[in-house]
């Protein structure tokens, strides 16, 4: 078992958790799903980084309508953001 990538993809949990009332739910989640990816999975070229963003975005935007607007449940909004 590979401690080290545990330990680390619990990090990128944790602070995505201080992050979320922060930065918001969109901010919050995409830079989560980015980095959790990355840090997997690390991308060794460009077109790795862009599939890295893609997901990120995919994961986020599909995440964020199917909850807020079709569940019509509340997510959080950044306080410096302020979405």
């Amino acid at each position: 078992v590979n401690y080290r990538l545990v330990l680390l993809a619990f990090a990128i949990f944790t602070a995505y958790v201080f992050l979320l009332p922060v930065l918001g739910y969109r901010l919050a989640t995409l830079l989560f799903v980015g980095g959790l990816q990355a840090t997997l999975e690390p991308p060794r070229s460009a077109r790795a980084w862009a599939l890295v963003v893609a997901v990120a975005v995919g994961a986020m935007v599909v995440s964020y309508y199917l909850f807020e607007r079709y569940l019509t449940v509340l997510l959080p909004r950044g306080s410096l953001t302020g979405f």
